[in-house]
């Protein structure tokens, strides 16, 4: 075998249509297809169960690394696509066949990572939205209702106009805070604490007499009418 012909082998060499050799680009379109694409959002998933996922990968990864070997080499034959404009190259080919393994590895790590990034960025955005505050105190639900004068709707928003007196920046850090807090838990495991939604961004409006809660779509909306509603009375 000639060095020429040897010098891609450690490198994935499959076929396509007639036996061409799959290209680069079809290669990660393959990869695509059995792995998603799919960038990892960090509100896809609780803190824990990212953590858990890059855990799962790392262990993937590890089990194809083990089955590739950089010494691997076969051998079949190429023939052309039979055309008289393009007859292709004739004779055999050399390749990996556990080039495979490495490019999942690769695959598995790149997720691992995502899921530990999105894990930690769930992780300090709790810190920083609740750094006064202690472990119980952002998993309980802010007080509200003896603040809150009267409650305002409109299509995507609900606005409580705070009684006058109230810190509302004091009012709507601890709000933020268990929103915060609700983000690592994927909005579940949480106690039935209204006014909390996946999506959900307060503010203090108004020169600091109002609280406006602005959901993402039109579903989070109305469950946040519902929610006010109850906890306020319509």
């Amino acid at each position: 075998m000639s060095a020429s012909r040897r010098k891609d082998l450690g490198e994935t060499r499959a076929r396509g249509s007639y036996g061409r050799r799959m290209t680069r680009p079809a290669q990660v379109m393959c990869l695509c297809f059995l792995f998603g694409c799919t960038h990892v959002r960090p509100d896809d998933m609780s803190e824990t169960d990212h953590r858990s996922a890059a855990a799962r990968e790392v262990r993937s990864a590890a089990e194809d690394a083990q089955q590739y070997d950089p010494k691997a080499v076969a051998t079949e034959p190429l023939v052309g696509s039979q055309t008289a404009e393009d007859p292709g190259p004739a004779g055999d080919t050399y390749y990996n066949p556990t080039a495979d393994h490495l490019m999942r590895a690769q695959a598995h790590l790149r997720l691992a990572h995502a899921h530990t990034a999105a894990a930690d960025q769930l992780e300090r955005f709790e810190d920083v939205a609740c750094a006064k505050e202690s472990a119980e105190q952002r998993a309980g639900c802010p007080l509200v209702t003896p603040s809150v004068e009267r409650v305002q709707e409109a299509a995507l928003t609900v606005r409580l106009h705070l009684k006058r007196g109230v810190d509302g920046a004091a009012l709507v850090a601890r709000m933020r805070c268990h929103q915060a807090f609700a983000r690592t838990l994927a909005f579940a495991e949480l106690p039935s604490c209204p006014l909390y939604a996946r999506g959900l961004t307060l503010r203090l409006v108004d020169s600091g007499s109002v609280i406006e809660l602005r959901a993402e779509n039109g579903e989070t909306a109305a469950q946040l009418r519902a929610q006010a509603r109850a906890l306020f009375g319509p």
